[in-house]
């Protein structure tokens, strides 16, 4: 009796142990990120994602979207890397662009990026937009995954 119990508990422990090593390669964690500009008005007209590693494709990036209105911020390369996503050019406000979570999987960092567009029924500018996103992670050999996410408009609070 008492080595039939032993050996269900061996076996149980065994199973336990396999499946958490079958899980590990799945196993999602996330990942912090700075965000070093945010908004819906900059001189970036078209749509784009970017994932910038160099100093100069950093400086290009910025300038294109400020048009040097504002210093860029110092990036070290050899650690981070910036990821800047674009909606491009819209007719009217409402529209938002913003990464929200950054998830890292044994070989990869996925990116979900969210994306609203404004309710029919909603306030907004009449006035062109251009919403974006810009943000800094640390640097490691993870391929980098973008991944949108579009939604008709945000959640309301009135139903």
């Amino acid at each position: 009796m008492r080595t039939t119990i032993l050996s269900y508990i061996s076996v149980f422990l065994i199973l336990s142990f396999s499946i958490v090593v079958a899980l590990i390669p799945i196993i999602v964690l996330n990942v912090n990120f700075e965000t070093l500009a945010i908004g819906h008005y900059c001189s970036h007209y078209e749509r784009a994602d970017y994932i910038i590693q160099t100093q100069q494709e950093w400086e290009g990036l910025w300038n294109n979207t400020y048009h040097s209105t504002y210093a860029d911020p110092e990036i070290n390369f050899n650690s981070s890397v910036v990821i800047a996503v674009y909606m491009g050019e819209r007719a009217t406000g409402g529209y938002n662009i913003e990464i929200t979570r950054i998830l890292k999987s044994e070989a990869h960092r996925l990116v979900i990026i969210r994306e609203t567009k404004p309710s029919p029924f909603g306030l907004r500018t009449m006035a062109p937009t251009h919403p974006f996103h810009i943000v800094k992670l640390n640097r490691n050999g993870n391929i980098i995954k973008l991944i949108h996410i579009k939604e008709d408009h945000p959640p309301s609070l009135l139903y």
